[in-house]
């Protein structure tokens, strides 16, 4: 759940930039998710952390902007960055199956960023927004999930 409203929430504010929008606020992300505005909060700061989202004035009244450009943050890195694979901190391997743990988990995420779905955050806004245009115009039947 915190992946999908985490994504959800930078393809909104990706848009918002790429259409020259005002930047949206975490109440506002909130309300158009269908979720409580606290937990996406929580989740913009954990992102900010990381240096993908930014937030302009005070904490829970600000916007949030993009940190970087959309176009080379890929939906791998994000959830990596929730996974908390993307974190500091380090695990100790003690065991032979912690180190075939970590071992898998590095495989699962190489394979996850050459993904042909492993798309931009720009891609993302932007396939959204010809999806919603699908939409509109009753086309939404041939709107597929396409690989970059």
């Amino acid at each position: 759940m915190q992946a999908v409203v985490a994504l959800r929430a930078l393809a909104r504010i990706v848009a918002a930039f790429l259409e020259g929008r005002p930047a949206p606020t975490a109440e506002a992300l909130g309300e158009e998710l269908g979720v409580p505005s606290q937990p996406v909060q929580e989740l913009l700061e954990a992102l900010a952390e990381q240096g993908l989202v930014a937030s302009s004035g005070v904490e829970e009244e600000g916007t949030w902007l993009v940190a970087r450009d959309p176009s080379r943050v890929r939906v791998a890195e994000v959830l990596e960055t929730l996974e908390g694979r993307k974190s500091k901190l380090a695990l100790v391997a003690r065991t032979g199956n912690d180190r075939m743990v970590d071992r898998l988990l590095e495989a699962l995420d190489e394979e996850r960023r050459g993904s042909a779905y492993n798309l931009s955050l720009r891609e993302l806004a932007e396939r959204g927004a010809e999806l919603e245009a699908a939409v509109e115009t009753g086309l939404v039947g041939e709107a597929r999930v396409q690989p970059s």
